[in-house]
């Protein structure tokens, strides 16, 4: 919810989420059974095009077994699985979820 929300709004908007909570999911395990047409993204890989090497990027020890977690749970519920490339595509970005 948005900071700008009137407390009116807010209070309504709190109720229509909470009758509606069977529809969201709060963790990875939840996702299981989710058809990938629903949700999928793919690399387009041109092999035409050039390659460019960026500089390797290390992930702070800590940020690193978040990461190696967060990855785990999601293979361990066929969320997402493993595709082998030449070259790492894009560097591992960790972003914090807001508190409620």
């Amino acid at each position: 919810m948005g900071n700008d929300l009137n407390p009116t709004n807010e209070k309504e908007l709190t109720k229509v989420l909470l009758r509606n909570k069977y529809l969201y999911t709060w963790t990875s395990a939840n996702m299981s059974g989710i058809h990938p047409w629903v949700m999928s993204y793919k690399l387009a890989i041109f092999r035409k095009v050039r390659l460019v090497a960026q500089k390797k990027s290390r992930l702070r020890e800590e940020w690193r077994k978040v990461a190696k977690n967060e990855v785990q749970k999601l293979l361990e519920v066929d969320f997402i699985r493993e595709v082998k490339y030449t070259s790492c595509p894009a560097h591992v970005v960790l972003v914090k979820k807001l508190s409620v």
